[in-house]
């Protein structure tokens, strides 16, 4: 009988150990996940995307990025090797952008008049593939312009795009060996529209 208790209470010491140790092990892997993906966004509109700090530090160090205002880089290019293969492309007709400043208010309007000589701004971002890029556009206007609207409905002037979005992934190399990688996302504007939007 005393055997059979002291098999017992081996059985359950051994059990807690290999239950703290599992605990152990899932603190370790839940410390060695990695950082979020790092974005910033070059001077010309393009954002990069690195998957840890660490691939982003190579990124400084091979393309010499100088940091402007807040998260825009412009890169300068050195005697490095880059493969860029296109990973994903999709264009948006009639996108939403935003919302002009010339309407801040809902109204109920029969037309909205934009004198000439006008430039309407629209601001605004689109997700995509997880990336944030920057949609805004201004446009300018040679002539009074009116934009006709149903009185019966609330109404503001909004702004809309034609817009191509690609992603691709940048390889660099260095004589012939792989150093790293990071993706590139671009936007192509192919038309601009300002038009009524109802509530």
């Amino acid at each position: 009988m005393k055997s059979l208790n002291y098999l017992k209470k081996l059985t359950i010491l051994f059990l807690c150990s290999f239950l703290i140790l599992l605990g152990f092990q899932g603190i370790e892997a839940e410390a060695s996940t990695p950082s979020d993906e790092i974005q910033i966004t070059t001077k010309d509109g393009r954002v990069l995307s690195f998957p840890s700090e660490q691939y982003y530090q190579n990124y400084l160090k091979t393309e010499r990025a100088s940091l402007k205002e807040g998260n825009v880089y412009t890169p300068q290019v050195l005697s490095f090797q880059k493969k860029k293969t296109l990973v994903s492309s999709e264009r948006k007709n009639m996108l939403f952008v935003g919302y002009s400043k010339l309407t801040p208010d809902w109204s109920k309007a029969a037309y909205y008049d934009i004198n000439k000589g006008s430039k309407v701004n629209i601001g605004g971002s689109y997700k995509y593939k997880g990336v944030s890029v920057n949609i805004g556009f201004s446009k300018s206007y040679g002539v009074t312009t009116r934009i006709y609207a149903n009185k019966n409905k609330w109404s503001k002037l909004a702004g809309y795009a034609d817009i191509t979005f690609k992603r691709y992934r940048v390889d660099v190399y260095e004589s012939g060996q792989k150093l790293y990688s990071y993706y590139e996302t671009t936007k192509t504007t192919h038309n601009t529209y300002i038009k009524v939007k109802y509530k």
